[in-house]
């Protein structure tokens, strides 16, 4: 919601002040294309660390589960002699 209202701020910035000097349109036209350069960014590491959070879990989760369940030589031993 703060990149729409920053988006809105800017878009108000430029409509109301239509006779702006070039040299101001670029200024602000880069802190615009940084600020979303630096959100994305955050955003791609956020899912990035997010996932290798996932996948760590899940191996431990496996590991966890393959530790647990019995092996075949002791579901062999508990069975009774025939």
């Amino acid at each position: 919601s703060n990149i729409i209202f920053f988006l809105i701020f800017l878009r108000r910035i430029y409509t109301l002040q239509v006779r702006l000097q070039a040299v101001i349109a670029i200024i602000l036209s880069t802190f615009a294309g940084f600020g979303v350069a630096i959100c994305a960014n955050a955003i791609l590491l956020q899912i990035i660390r997010w996932r290798a959070r996932r996948a760590s879990m899940s191996a431990a989760q496996e590991e966890e589960e393959a530790r647990r369940a019995p092996t075949q030589a002791d579901l062999e031993n508990a069975l009774p002699p025939p």
